[in-house]
């Protein structure tokens, strides 16, 4: 509850003060367009939270945060937090953006790590830690985590796995993880490996 509270505070306080970067005025007679209706191939640039990706070829990325409000000839936003891309039926990679609650970077990957443990245990999803270890997002250190489960709804053996970096001095905690069917995790694990390689706390190239 915490987690999803501050969250929804950090898209409040974005929309309030950076509405306009997602507005589009009427300069033409073309309806506006928002963010959350078209997807994103090649690259992918977050200039909220700095940061860019590259999107697997072939793949789509699609908005990962609250609805657009669309009216008649503008297009406001909460705030871009990322991007969901999907792979298959039941497997896809998502980016993601939220608050480091707390001051040290391994306390706020600590939380993160046992709110992702919780919602599994919420599901009736026993996850089990396969890999918990050092890992790097570009050049900064982050954690990697692995789990194995078994999903509540299809009965299907999952894996989810996880890079997970808190960059000094920005105050947001960076995720980007792969949720697939184990006996699909071995393709789609490179295709995890091609975005997290791209990833570059910039939004420009």
């Amino acid at each position: 509850m915490q987690k999803a509270l501050s969250i929804l505070a950090m898209g409040l306080l974005i929309s309030s003060c950076h509405g306009a970067v997602f507005s589009q005025t009427g300069r033409t007679k073309k309806k506006a367009r928002c963010p959350d209706e078209a997807p994103t191939t090649g690259y992918y640039r977050n200039h909220s939270y700095d940061f860019s990706i590259r999107i697997p070829r072939g793949l789509k990325a699609f908005w990962n945060s609250a609805r657009c409000v669309k009216e008649k000839d503008d297009c406001v936003c909460m705030g871009d937090h990322g991007r969901f891309i999907r792979i298959s039926t039941n497997a896809y990679i998502e980016v993601f953006v939220s608050p480091q609650n707390y001051e040290t970077r391994r306390e706020s990957i600590e939380e993160e790590i046992i709110f992702r443990l919780q919602t599994h245990e919420e599901k009736k999803e026993k996850a089990e830690t396969l890999i918990r270890a050092a890992s790097r997002l570009e050049y900064t250190q982050a954690t990697r985590l692995k789990l194995r489960y078994q999903d509540a709804k299809t009965g299907e053996v999952m894996i989810e796995d996880s890079i997970i970096c808190a960059p000094p001095g920005r105050g947001f905690l960076y995720s980007v993880y792969l949720i697939t069917p184990q006996a699909q995790y071995r393709k789609n694990k490179i295709l995890l490996n091609r975005v997290s390689h791209s990833w570059r706390f910039r939004p420009w190239r």
